[in-house]
């Protein structure tokens, strides 16, 4: 079909929008974006349609969401499950979690180094 070729992965959307897959998926499961369903939690997007929506007022995120949470501590972070691929790190109280450097990315970094 001719739709097809206009429709990316979450992946693909969140590298085009400087994003992570996270924050697509839950634009996602929020209904601020839009999208196709083509099974079970198999998403695809249309880039001029989500970028159209992302420009509207309702979906900026504003940083009042965010002024109630916790405020993480190094005790906190001691107490957080190993999880194999992420890492974690606490920024001014904030838990941030991030994927860790693939092999092939390292190897990369490494051979740039030398």
């Amino acid at each position: 079909m001719p739709w097809e070729k206009e429709l990316i992965t979450a992946h693909a959307l969140a590298a085009a929008l400087n994003l992570a897959v996270d924050t697509v998926w839950r634009y996602t499961r929020e209904k601020k974006i839009p999208y196709i369903e083509l099974g079970n939690r198999q998403y695809r997007y249309n880039l001029d349609e989500v970028v159209k929506a992302l420009s509207q007022p309702e979906v900026k995120e504003t940083g009042s969401a965010y002024g109630n949470r916790k405020k993480y501590t190094y005790q906190d972070y001691l107490a957080l499950p190993e999880e194999e691929g992420w890492r974690h790190e606490i920024l001014d109280g904030e838990l941030v979690k991030e994927p860790s450097p693939s092999l092939a990315h390292q190897q990369a970094v490494g051979e740039l180094f030398f």
